[in-house]
């Protein structure tokens, strides 16, 4: 076979030629370019997709933990599901929380660990997803063309109840507290208005107590009433929470006088629901009158008021009235309680000064369940007070000539508090 000298130098010439390498190389990096851009694109995909799925289930979460203290674990699935199918539409997204995806129960922060507990309203977890399995997942934008076609994105969120310490021990109102002179506030000691607080001369506030309202510059004291309250400008702040605990007050009030036991609020030491005791008239009573363990109606006739005789201790006793209470002097309660609907300017008295407690209409209003009136000189001392008041605007919850201290664990009077809920995973 005959080859030319031209065709030689030309073989040579094409082999050793570097001619077009640059094309070569700007299709591997453009080949790079749509790898690297395909992951940004459909990473940033994802990442949207799960904070949607996230905030999606925090809703959920949320609006079942709520429901679910007034109302059944179905029901408050049922709400879960709803705002979850609103926040995220099912025809768009596919189905991100079933029934099964909503779990009651506890979760202990020690461990961070969640266990369902059946008819809990403690806490709820949520779990919003879009799977494969479900046939809701997440598509790829240019992935799928190296084979990642899809992806399952799960997201979480609990929710857990819990009472705020002001509620606790302490008085709270929706409007108006107002506390007059000779007071001393302890031990943690709380005292909230949703409204304004105003206070006379002549009180102290510890270390660790608090006066809070919305606006602190709202307080009302006299024009020496720093100098005149030690301890009231570090105690001073500002809150504001919602009083459910007022909305809750006539199903408190009807749990007690029908023996629902079951009840969220059911007093622990209120051990036999066998009979309501009664009491027809309103007179001056002491504990002989009242059963240890049971629950007794005392109903008032006319201007009657039901009167707690001296030195009477009373001891795991709920007393529940329509007459306004009247303590006498050296009284003492323990994990007892005493609610009364009447609406008087007095519905609760006391000695030195008077500790009353006023319901807006027909809201009963609430006296706590462990406290001590013993007359220290000019000055009483109650334990574990928690007073909640809806006020009418011309009358003001009270309490004036008491100190004010801790006796008991915490726990005691937190039994009548609607929780609220927080996220804690």
């Amino acid at each position: 076979m005959f080859v030319s000298t031209a065709d030689t130098k030309f073989s040579e010439l094409y082999k050793t030629s570097e001619d077009g390498g640059l094309t070569i190389f700007g299709l591997y990096l453009f080949l790079g370019m749509v790898i690297v851009g395909g992951i940004a694109i459909d990473f940033a995909n994802l990442i949207t997709h799960r904070t949607h799925l996230q905030v999606t289930a925090d809703v959920a979460a949320h609006a079942a933990i709520v429901t679910r203290q007034n109302a059944t674990e179905g029901a408050a699935k049922v709400k879960a599901i709803e705002l979850a199918s609103g926040t995220m539409p099912t025809g768009r997204h596919g189905s991100v929380l079933t029934a099964a995806d909503v779990q009651f129960g506890a979760w202990n922060a020690s461990t961070e660990v969640f266990k369902p507990s059946a008819n809990s309203k403690t806490g709820v977890l949520v779990e919003t997803s879009s799977l494969s399995s479900k046939s809701n997942p997440v598509s790829a934008f240019l992935l799928h063309l190296v084979g990642f076609g899809t992806f399952d994105v799960r997201t979480r969120a609990v929710y857990e109840t819990y009472k705020r310490n002001c509620l606790n021990e302490g008085f709270v109102a929706e409007n108006l507290v107002d506390l007059r002179s000779n007071n001393d506030f302890l031990n943690d000691f709380c005292i909230h208005s949703n409204g304004h607080v105003e206070l006379q001369n002549h009180n102290y506030f510890e270390s660790g107590t608090r006066v809070t309202m919305p606006n602190k510059g709202d307080l009302v004291i006299p024009g020496n009433g720093w100098a005149q309250n030690p301890g009231l400008a570090d105690a001073l702040g500002e809150d504001e929470f919602s009083l459910d605990i007022i909305d809750d007050l006539p199903d408190i009030f009807s749990d007690l006088y029908n023996l629902n036991s079951n009840s969220e609020h059911w007093p622990s030491y209120v051990t036999d629901t066998s009979t309501l005791d009664t009491i027809n008239s309103g007179g001056t009573y002491d504990d002989s009158d009242f059963a240890d363990n049971r629950v007794t109606w005392v109903n008032c006739n006319g201007n009657q008021g039901l009167t707690i005789a001296k030195n009477t201790t009373l001891t795991k006793v709920a007393i529940i009235t329509d007459c306004a209470v009247t303590f006498k002097n050296g009284g003492a309660m323990e994990d007892s309680l005493i609610f009364t609907i009447s609406t008087s300017a007095n519905s609760f008295k006391s000695p030195q000064g008077r500790l009353c407690l006023e319901s807006g209409g027909n809201s009963p209003a609430a006296f706590s369940e462990r406290f001590d009136l013993r007359l220290i000189r000019r000055r009483g001392q109650v334990s574990l007070v928690q007073l909640v008041a809806r006020a009418f605007p011309s009358r003001r919850p009270c309490a004036s000539g008491f100190g004010l201290r801790r006796g008991a664990p915490k726990a005691a009077s937190a039994r009548l508090q609607r929780r609220a809920a927080r996220s804690v995973f």
